[in-house]
């Protein structure tokens, strides 16, 4: 199946129309690849303006909600930027450094984002009990703020996923303890690559057994992990580390339960994200 190639697109987009739509089983994988194909091969720089969701769209033969996954995940690695009302820009110094750390083998699939969560329910409730005792006036003010701006952030996946780990990294480091933060670094660096496609992921399975929209379900789920940021956070600044551990294990434990309720749904399709 061929596309009809427009006047309206570049040379190295042309080539990624002449090739065949997408057609495995794996769309948001598959996406995520060619959009990879067309920034590598449209010899796009630092300030170029990526396609139109609807032009991707129209290129890839694929929804515009699986083109928005791909783009959060892209967003997410900071390899684009989301304008509000303008699209993408490309925002990476350096495309062939991220290729070579970031290619698509390197990105997990659900029973790697599961064993990161069980590995953070070992680290991340101590760490919250210890930023209660231990937490200082600007961190505190940092988590605030982080605080502030997911909330103008529901519903850019890209970006929400980024203000997630960026608390969590916060919260690390006002523990005092080097290596809980030297930890949520190595979290941060592997686990953020994949978060915004999961959260999209997640929202997309939701909206489908409950008969509610897609954007709706993933509004859902960032509220529910906002409120338990939340949660911590006041717990920390009232010194309570037995209840800021209990908030961070029950925030965790949130997480990776739909996860688990994720691969069970998906185990007999063989479905990663």
């Amino acid at each position: 199946m061929k596309c009809k190639l427009g006047s309206n697109f570049k040379a190295g987009e042309k080539m990624i129309l002449q090739e065949k739509l997408i057609v495995k089983h794996n769309l948001g994988e598959e996406t995520y690849d060619r959009l990879v194909q067309i920034i590598a091969k449209s010899n796009y720089r630092q300030g170029d303006k990526m396609p139109s969701e609807n032009k991707l769209t129209q290129m890839l033969g694929v929804s515009r909600s699986t083109v928005r996954s791909a783009l959060s995940k892209l967003t997410a690695l900071g390899v684009l930027e989301p304008r509000q009302g303008d699209g993408y820009y490309v925002c990476a110094n350096d495309f062939v450094e991220f290729m070579d750390r970031f290619s698509p083998s390197a990105l997990l699939n659900a029973q790697d984002f599961l064993e990161i969560m069980e590995f953070r329910r070992g680290l991340e409730p101590e760490a919250a009990r210890l930023a209660a005792m231990h937490v200082t006036g600007a961190q505190l003010e940092e988590m605030e703020r982080i605080i502030k701006l997911s909330e103008i952030r529901f519903g850019d996946t890209g970006l929400f996923s980024k203000s997630d780990m960026d608390f969590h990294e916060v919260v690390a480091r006002a523990s005092g303890n080097k290596y809980f933060m030297e930890c949520m670094q190595l979290v941060k660096q592997t686990y953020a690559s994949s978060l915004s496609e999961y959260i999209v992921f997640h929202g997309v399975e939701s909206g489908q057994q409950s008969n509610i929209a897609t954007e709706e379900a993933i509004f859902m789920h960032e509220t529910t992990s906002h409120g338990f940021h939340i949660q911590v956070y006041k717990n920390i600044r009232d010194h309570n580390p037995e209840q800021a551990e209990l908030a961070m294990r029950n925030h965790v434990d949130d997480v990776a339960n739909k996860i688990r309720v994720d691969i069970k749904r998906w185990s007999n399709r063989n479905k990663v994200y």
